[in-house]
This record gives C-alpha cells, sequence and structure tokens, in this order.
C-alpha cells in the first residue's frame, strides 16, 4: 500500500522504515476503502521522561477520515498503537456497512 510518510527530529534507518512498511501493509485488506493515507512521526526531546515518539496515521475513505494517533518510549511501539487504532476503525466501519446490506 503507498502512503505518504513524514518524519519530524527524527531519523529512521532502514530497519525501522521496513518495520513502518510491514504495519502498514496489514492495513492492505482495506485497500479498495482507501483514498489517501498519510503517517507522521516524531520525536519529543523536550519531555521530562526522556524521548517521547509519537504515531500518527491519517487515513481519508470515501466519505470519512480517520486518525490515529499514538505516543510511546520506542518509535516501533507507538506506530502499533496507532496501526491497531486506525485497524479498530476501519473494521468498525466495514461492520458498519456490511450490516446496511
Amino acid at each position: 500500500m503507498e502512503y505518504k510518510f513524514f518524519a519530524k527530529n527524527l531519523k529512521m534507518d532502514d530497519k525501522s522504515r521496513a518495520y513502518l512498511d510491514a504495519k502498514m501493509e496489514k492495513l492492505r485488506k482495506f485497500q479498495e476503502q482507501i483514498i489517501s493515507c498519510n503517517v507522521e512521526l516524531d520525536r519529543d526531546t523536550k519531555s521530562q521522561s526522556g524521548n517521547i515518539f509519537r504515531a500518527e496515521i491519517n487515513l481519508a475513505v470515501k466519505g470519512k477520515l480517520f486518525r490515529a494517533e499514538a505516543n510511546a518510549k520506542t518509535i516501533t511501539a507507538a506506530i502499533d498503537m496507532a496501526q491497531e487504532k486506525i485497524t479498530n476503525q476501519m473494521a468498525k466501519l466495514k461492520d458498519k456497512r456490511e450490516a446496511k446490506m
């Protein structure tokens, strides 16, 4: 699945980028509904608890916009939580549409 990617205060290594690609690939089951997808990753260095990573996923679907944001101590944990949130939102939409039929 194609998506736009933006990183702020963060350099993505190949391992992290491959991990993000794998997680975003799980959204492929909703491919027919997705119009666009944007992913933003950020590192907050001013937090008192050290580096906090943030992952945000914005998904445009026909007639709706979904957004999931997650904060965690590692970039992979933030990606996991945001991907899970967006998957749950998309599954609810799919269930609603199937129930109407």
